[in-house]
């Protein structure tokens, strides 16, 4: 009596469907090969291969699994402190602008025992500063972050936390005034976010989206500052301007991809 060899697959989860052109490839090769072999539940090694290859190549075109999670700024002085609780699971990038005397810089910043690197170079723009920060596993709980300026002057220091991330790459940093702030970065990986901030050395003042998704903004008494994101799906040039509602002032902007680091799948099938 000849063996029959029949594959039971388990359900997997939405996101893990086909496309519908696979579906019906895969339905086409099925019926092809059961025909000739007159057996329906038969599949050959070499049939499962190429199944198996079509559920890969569908979950190819997964989105990214990067998550935009809490964000929070605070407007202080030459040390600018605040509280601030890191959701589980996610990663920070910290944005530090500031407005004073050409020459400014930060000369140290701290969350709780979380270990910060700085993202690139302090961009400096004349009277406006602008730099990024990384803190890839912070404490949980409350902890303070405190960024200290070699200059006493006014600051803004935002947080943007996600999930799903890594270490951000390509950064760019854009010293300018009297025009809209434009970052041109060139991503490396598919599904990645472009996260920038920037910031203008006068009050009263908004950005609005050329490109890209404001997540935070603070105006205070002589600066204002913002923070935020632009989705890249594909890697390749991608372009984040921020039109300042007025231009005549000094401006400076950082920006860098954050690629995605998604928790591993797997793929059990079963074979009875």
């Amino acid at each position: 009596m000849k063996k029959t060899m029949s594959i039971k697959q388990k359900k997997e989860p939405k996101e893990m469907a086909l496309p519908n052109i696979f579906s019906y490839i895969k339905y086409f090769i099925l019926s092809y090969f059961s025909k000739l072999t007159n057996k329906k539940h038969f599949i050959t090694p070499a049939i499962m291969i190429i199944v198996f290859s079509l559920f890969f190549i569908g979950n190819l075109n997964a989105a990214t699994c990067i998550t935009p999670d809490a964000v929070q700024s605070n407007y202080g002085g030459g040390t600018n402190t605040q509280s601030f609780t890191a959701p589980a699971g996610t990663s920070m990038v910290i944005i530090v602008t500031s407005y004073g005397r050409l020459g400014n810089s930060v000369s140290s910043i701290s969350f709780g025992t979380g270990t910060i690197i700085q993202i690139g170079t302090t961009v400096i723009s004349s009277t406006a500063i602008a730099a990024m920060y990384w803190c890839a596993n912070p404490p949980s709980g409350a902890n303070n972050l405190t960024v200290t300026l070699s200059d006493p002057v006014s600051s803004v220091v935002g947080i943007q936390a996600y999930k799903n991330v890594d270490k951000p790459i390509n950064f760019v940093g854009v010293p300018t005034a009297s025009k809209d702030i434009v970052m041109n970065v060139t991503t490396s990986n598919a599904d990645s976010y472009v996260v920038f901030g920037d910031t203008a050395a006068q009050v009263n003042l908004s950005f609005s989206s050329g490109t890209g998704t404001q997540q935070w903004i603070s105006n205070n008494s002589d600066i204002t500052s913002e923070g935020g994101y632009l989705d890249a799906p594909s890697a390749g040039a991608y372009t984040i301007t921020r039109i300042c509602s007025d231009k005549r002032f000094w401006e400076a902007g950082v920006a860098a991809e954050l690629p995605q680091k998604c928790a591993t799948q797997t793929v059990t099938q079963t074979v009875t």
